[in-house]
C-alpha cells in the first residue's frame, strides 16, 4: 500500500483565519507519483503560521484516530490555544491517492471542528468522496453536518447514528471500529466502498509528525489518550501513534527521567533495538567521537520504557541530557526514516538546531535516492537550490494567509528572490540601514 498527499484546504488554526490551499502534486499525475521523492518546503515570516500548518496534521491524526477525542479536559484546554480565537472553526480538507494491488484511487476527506457556547468543541461537518481520475467529478460515500447524516453509503454496515455520538466522534474511526471490532464479521472481506472509507484511517496513521523547535511541542495532552486506548485493546493505533512521536513530542517522565515508550508486542523492542543502531550510525556521521548509544528498557505494564544513554571516551550522558543538536539528530533519524518506510512525514522548523551543509546533504540525498514525501517549515534557503527543479516543491506563506507557489521566471533562483524581498506579500525587503533607527542611542 503506497500513499500521496496530493493537496490540503486549510482554516482556523492559529493564525490562519482564511482558508489556504498548498498543493503538493500536479492534478494530473501518474502512478509514476509513487517511486519519486517529493520534497515541500514551506517560507515565510515569523507568526505567519508555518507551524500552525504542521500543528493542523497533528491535530487532524488525533480526532481521526482517537475515540471520543474531545472528552478528555486536558485536551479541550489545548484546542482553543490553537483553533483560531476569531473563527473558533477548524477545518481540514485534504485530498489523498493511496495505491493498493495496482489499483489507485483518490479520496477526499473533509472535516470541520467548531467551537460551542459552552466552550466545548464537536465535530461539525465531515465528508467522504471519491474523486474520478483527472475528471474532478466525485462520489460522495458520506457526509454529516452537525451530527445529521445527509449521506451514507455504509449505513448497511455501520446502521443509524446517534447525532450526538456523530457531534463527538469522527464516522471513520466510528467505522473502522466496527469493522475491525466486530467478531461476527472479522473474516470478510471489504467492499469498494468500505476500503475507501477505511483508507482514510491509513492516511491519518501514516502522518508522522515532528517539530525541530521543542517550544512548538504541543502533544503532552496525547499522552493519556494513548495510554488508554492501549488498555481498552485498542494497541495498534496507540502504539502506532506513539511510536511515530519518537523522541519528537511524547515524552513521559518517571523517576526524574524521559523515556521512549514502545508496546510489547512480537519483536517490538528487538527492532526497536535495530532502529537504535542505524540512528547510532547516521550521528556519528557528524558527532565522530560518539562510541555507541546503550538502550536500557524497562518494563511497565505492557510497555516498554527505554532510557537511551549516548555512551563516549570520556562519559555517558542520557537522553534527557544530550545537547540540542544531538536531540536534533536524533528527531531527524526517525522522520527520515518514517519517510524512507512511506510515511507521509512533516517537519515544523527542520534547519533549526541543526548545521546547514549536514542539513543539505541530507535533502540532496532524499530529493535524489529516495522515494519519499516529505513537508516541512523552514527559514533555510540553501535548501531551495536543491528542491526548486521540482514542481510544486515551494511555497511561501504571508503574514496576511496567502499561499504564494514559487513558479520559475527568468534566471533567477527562489533563493534570491526571496532574500532581495520580491516575493509577493512576503515583507522581506529591509535594507540593513533600516534597523540603525531601532538600535540608535537615546
Amino acid at each position: 500500500m503506497e500513499l500521496r498527499l496530493i493537496s490540503l484546504k486549510l482554516s482556523g488554526i492559529k493564525s490562519i483565519e482564511k482558508e489556504i490551499e498548498i498543493s503538493f502534486l500536479k492534478k494530473n499525475f501518474n502512478d509514476n507519483v509513487f517511486t519519486n521523492s517529493y520534497v515541500k518546503t514551506i517560507y515565510g515570516p515569523n507568526g505567519s503560521g508555518k507551524t500552525g500548518i504542521v500543528n493542523a496534521f497533528e491535530i487532524y491524526k488525533h480526532l481521526i484516530t482517537s475515540d471520543f477525542p474531545f472528552i478528555s479536559n486536558s485536551y479541550n484546554s489545548f484546542l482553543p490555544n490553537m483553533i483560531n480565537k476569531k473563527t473558533k472553526t477548524f477545518l481540514f480538507d485534504v485530498i489523498f491517492a493511496i495505491k493498493k494491488d495496482k489499483k489507485t484511487q483518490r479520496i477526499n476527506h473533509l472535516i470541520e471542528i467548531r467551537q460551542a457556547e459552552d466552550g466545548k468543541y464537536y465535530f461539525s461537518r465531515e465528508m467522504i468522496n471519491t474523486l474520478n481520475s483527472r475528471l474532478g467529478k466525485k462520489e460522495t460515500l458520506f457526509e454529516a453536518l452537525n451530527g445529521d447524516v445527509i449521506a451514507n453509503e455504509a449505513e448497511y454496515k455501520i446502521g443509524s447514528i446517534d447525532p450526538m455520538i456523530l457531534k463527538n466522534n469522527s464516522f471513520v474511526k466510528l467505522f473502522c471500529t466496527k469493522v475491525f471490532g466486530d467478531k461476527e464479521h472479522e473474516n470478510d472481506s471489504l467492499n469498494d466502498i468500505e476500503l475507501s472509507i477505511v483508507s482514510v484511517m491509513t492516511f491519518a496513521l501514516s502522518l508522522f509528525i515532528a517539530y525541530g523547535d521543542k517550544q512548538d511541542k504541543h502533544t503532552g495532552h496525547f499522552l493519556e489518550w494513548a495510554v488508554k486506548n492501549a488498555k481498552n485493546n485498542h494497541v495498534e493505533y496507540a502504539s502506532e501513534y506513539i511510536n511515530n512521536q519518537l523522541r519528537s513530542g511524547l515524552l513521559t517522565s518517571y523517576g526524574g527521567n524521559y523515556f521512549d515508550i514502545v508496546f510489547k508486542t512480537n519483536n517490538s523492542l528487538k527492532d526497536y533495538k535495530k532502529n537504535i543502531k542505524k540512528m547510532e550510525s547516521f550521528i556519528k556521521l557528524l558527532k565522530q567521537d560518539l562510541l555507541m548509544i546503550d538502550v536500557r528498557e524497562k518494563i511497565v505494564g505492557d510497555m516498554y520504557l527505554i532510557n537511551l544513554v549516548f555512551i563516549y571516551d570520556n562519559c555517558e550522558v542520557e537522553y534527557e541530557y544530550e545537547s540540542t543538536g544531538v536531540k536534533k539528530l536524533c528527531m531527524l533519524f526517525s522522520a527520515f526514516m518514517a519517510a524512507k518506510h512511506g510515511k507521509i512525514t512533516i517537519i515544523d522548523e527542520i534547519d533549526a538546531n541543526i548545521h546547514d551543509t549536514f542539513l543539505t546533504k541530507l535533502f540532496q540525498y532524499f530529493v535524489t535516492y529516495s522515494e519519499a514525501q516529505i513537508i516541512c517549515t523552514t527559514h533555510n534557503v540553501e535548501i531551495m537550490s536543491i528542491t526548486s527543479s521540482r514542481s510544486k516543491s515551494i511555497d511561501f506563506l504571508s503574514d496576511d494567509n496567502r499561499i504564494i507557489p514559487w513558479i520559475k521566471t527568468g534566471r533567477l533562483s527562489p533563493a534570491v528572490l526571496y532574500l532581495k524581498g520580491r516575493i509577493p506579500f512576503i515583507p522581506f525587503n529591509l535594507d540593513s540601514s533600516e534597523f540603525a533607527e531601532v538600535f540608535a542611542n537615546e
